[in-house]
């Protein structure tokens, strides 16, 4: 072999290994420019959603029909961004009953936003209103097939068949003296923060959905994939006595090229250099080919 071809084969080598790093790892992310993130939040029955510690939007109805909203917000270009959603079941703030103490209700909540976040196992969720706490002893005849079913149970007028008697509990939204939905607050400083529990459309259900689907945003409807990664249903890991819950996700764009989450943190340099010695390895073998 020639020393020209060497010396070309040579710089081609570390061209392509410098376009291999710097694909994998991307430019530092210095733009201080925003841009405009939409998406669409469903909660059974209520949500508020906070985005980098600002109040975004708030669910129109408290209870019934269940409808999906659609929300709009700027976000960094570079740097964290925080997503924050508090999410109820509607309850008696006593009882934690629903229709006239008659029946026990069950939660549900999916959201999806075109950076591609979507609600899932990655989110950290904490129960701060939970009830009934006493069921079987406070509820005359107390059968889940039954109460956990408005179908059935929300028509009962007998005021000895109600849960009057109930009690629930309420936990503090954090005992670190920073709101939860803040930037600065971390869930593993609080108590009771967990990864969301994910269920499975049939599981949950889109409760008494709208008549009106031009009026209201039909959550049934929807493809909750529009933005790449399929939303699920998350909650606390009981969807029917878990009643208020705050939820959290967050990751940070460090780059022009990628997004760091915890995860990535832990995965991702082992994964680059993966990337890159394969990358590196097949175009030595074209260049080596055409050379000949």
């Amino acid at each position: 072999l020639s020393s020209p071809f060497i010396m070309n084969l040579l710089f081609a080598f570390w061209l392509i290994l410098k376009v291999a790093n710097s694909h994998d790892h991307g430019e530092e992310c210095t733009s201080t420019e925003t841009e405009t993130i939409t998406g669409v939040i469903y909660a059974d029955n209520w949500f508020s959603f906070w985005f980098n510690g600002q109040l975004v939007a708030e669910d129109p109805v408290d209870f019934i029909p269940h409808q999906a909203v659609h929300v709009s917000f700027e976000a960094p270009v570079c740097g964290e961004r925080v997503f924050a959603i508090q999410a109820e079941d509607f309850s008696d703030d006593i009882t934690a009953l629903e229709y006239d103490d008659n029946c026990i209700g069950d939660g549900g909540l999916k959201a999806m936003f075109s950076d591609g976040t979507v609600s899932n196992s990655d989110w950290e969720c904490k129960t701060i209103f939970y009830g009934p706490i006493d069921p079987a002893d406070c509820i005359p005849n107390y059968d889940s097939a039954y109460h956990f079913v408005p179908a059935l149970c929300k028509f009962n007028a007998n005021e000895t068949l109600k849960g009057r008697d109930c009690h629930s509990e309420y936990y503090a939204h954090n005992s670190t003296g920073v709101d939860w939905f803040d930037m600065d607050f971390e869930p593993e400083d609080d108590e009771g923060w967990e990864p969301a529990t994910e269920f499975s459309d049939d599981v949950v259900g889109f409760g008494v959905v709208p008549s009106n689907c031009s009026e209201f945003l039909c959550p049934g409807l929807l493809d909750w994939s529009m933005y790449g990664p399929q939303a699920s249903f998350i909650w606390r890991p009981d969807l029917n006595f878990d009643n208020r819950i705050l939820c959290r996700y967050s990751y940070v764009v460090d780059s022009d090229f990628e997004y760091t989450t915890t995860m990535d943190e832990e995965a991702g340099d082992g994964v680059d250099k993966l990337n890159t010695y394969y990358l590196v390895h097949v175009m030595f073998i074209i260049l080596c080919f055409f050379s000949f």
